[in-house]
């Protein structure tokens, strides 16, 4: 069953392209119902969310992938999903288990940030000022 169809703009591929329309590549074609992808800052690789399971409302998992965008490494880093890179590149924030995480952009040194209740895309802000208590 194919859930995809009855629920428009969930989970897909992921291609690349040049500004043009050429030279049109699929990153995801050994990686089941990819989404949420976010360029790298030097341009060099995607990360991207993929599921793990066969429905994402009955107990699927999703893992995040780091992906070289001329197709050639790809790479699991772990579980989670709507990873966004640091402005530097250094870092990758993602959402698992109702919380915020951040990991080192090669997918070590994960840690939990805080508790957050969304499954909106995150993002990051680095002018953002945080009102104190």
């Amino acid at each position: 069953e194919n859930y995809n169809e009855s629920i428009p703009g969930l989970a897909g591929d992921v291609f690349v392209m040049n500004k043009d329309g050429s030279y049109v590549h699929q990153l995801t074609e050994t990686l089941r119902d990819s989404f949420l992808p976010d360029w790298s800052p030097d341009g060099e690789w995607l990360i991207v969310a993929s599921l793990d399971g066969k429905d994402p409302f009955e107990g699927s998992n999703t893992s995040i992938f780091k992906i070289r965008v001329d197709g050639s490494e790809m790479i699991r880093l772990g579980e989670g999903g709507g990873g966004v890179w640091s402005p530097d590149g250094e870092v990758i924030a993602f959402l698992n288990d109702l919380g915020l995480w951040f990991m080192d952009a090669n997918g070590m040194n994960v840690q939990k940030i805080g508790e957050i209740y969304t499954y909106q895309p995150i993002s990051w802000q680095p002018k953002a000022i945080v009102p104190q208590p």
